[in-house]
């Protein structure tokens, strides 16, 4: 069974986790093997499931056997080459006797791998399902900006919603969307908030009639 692929803001955020791999602190140590335990399910889940076996999907293997050393999972995939122990991933690391910056390898291998299965999932479902897709993904993360930090931005929806059309691209840099996604109309934004409180909707309705 292979693991749930991670959101598009989620995977962006490993980036920053993984810069913690040189932290002395314990807690931020612990975050970034956190991180790395959730690239690694990202990798297999890849290699799993990817049908385009190109370049990507060959930085993506090569870098994995060196953390995770698998003769049988090089073999089922066709992969010929000496597996060593010098860099295995045991979950610690205090305990990790390689190179650190092979997380950051792996992570621009997936990185590059999950763009090539996105424009692969488009190709076999057409321009239509996809842009189909895309403004679900958008929705779900208008929806999340608002209930996080988007209700708070202004004093009422309308000047927040103006807020985020303004900081479009920012918005699409924070949670991950396609750069070239266009902004949604200002009434197609309502819809998608459509019944979530604006922080200025109580105290409104809290006021007595003049």
């Amino acid at each position: 069974m292979t693991t749930e692929k991670i959101a598009q803001r989620d995977f962006i955020s490993l980036e920053k986790d993984l810069a913690l791999i040189y932290a002395n602190d314990l807690q931020y140590i612990k975050v970034a093997e956190n991180a790395i335990e959730a690239l690694l399910s990202e990798a297999r889940r890849l290699l799993a499931t990817t049908e385009n076996r190109g370049l990507s999907f060959a930085h993506v293997l090569e870098n994995l056997l060196l953390l995770i050393p698998d003769a049988d999972l090089s073999a089922h995939l066709g992969y010929e080459a000496e597996i060593g122990l010098s860099q295995q991933w045991s979950g610690s690391l205090l305990g990790f006797d390689g190179d650190p910056e092979i997380f950051h390898e792996l992570y621009s291998a997936v990185m590059h791998l999950r763009a090539s299965e996105d424009s692969h999932s488009r190709s076999r479902h057409g321009a239509k399902g996809g842009a189909t897709q895309r403004k679900s993904e958008v929705k779900e993360d208008i929806v999340n900006w608002w209930n996080e930090i988007g209700r708070k931005t202004r004093t009422n929806k309308s000047g927040a919603i103006d807020w985020l059309i303004g900081n479009w691209t920012a918005f699409c840099d924070e949670y991950g969307i396609i750069s070239d996604t266009p902004a949604p109309h200002k009434k197609t934004i309502y819809r998608y908030l459509q019944g979530l409180r604006h922080k200025s909707d109580k105290n409104s309705r809290a006021k007595p009639a003049s």
